[in-house]
């Protein structure tokens, strides 16, 4: 397996290493976003994001379409916030729904791949293969 390139993303301000009274664990932000609270939600998908598509494209090993899984993956967590359970750590739920969604990538890729029109070993056929990657 090749090694990915971590992605150059922009980390949230607010989420570096200091302390402050205004800053929010990423439970209770998630707890304001399971109450339909968006700027909560934001403040926890700037703080993942990088992370996320890192994780996305070593998973896949998809470096050009991470970002792109990534804001699915984060799309994901939106819609299934109120399963989320709040005694359990935001993070486990973030990359249980990660780690899913790069598996249905990596799944839905493979199936793309065996439903092509040629099945040959050949340079031609590798060449063809490579167009619709």
């Amino acid at each position: 397996m090749h090694s990915v390139k971590p992605l150059s993303i922009v980390r949230d301000p607010a989420s570096g290493s200091g302390q402050g009274a205004t800053d929010l664990s990423d439970e209770q932000l998630m707890i304001l976003a399971a109450s339909g609270n968006k700027d909560a939600f934001g403040r926890l998908a700037r703080r993942y994001f990088g992370r996320i598509a890192n994780y996305s494209a070593k998973y896949t090993g998809d470096v050009d379409g991470a970002e792109a899984l990534a804001q699915e993956i984060f799309l994901r967590v939106w819609e299934a916030r109120a399963r989320w359970r709040p005694d359990r750590p935001f993070r486990v739920f973030l990359f249980t729904v990660a780690r899913n969604s790069s598996k249905n990538a990596v799944r839905d890729r493979q199936r793309r791949l065996r439903k092509m029109p040629f099945a040959g070993s050949g340079a031609d056929d590798l060449a063809r293969v490579a167009e619709f990657l």
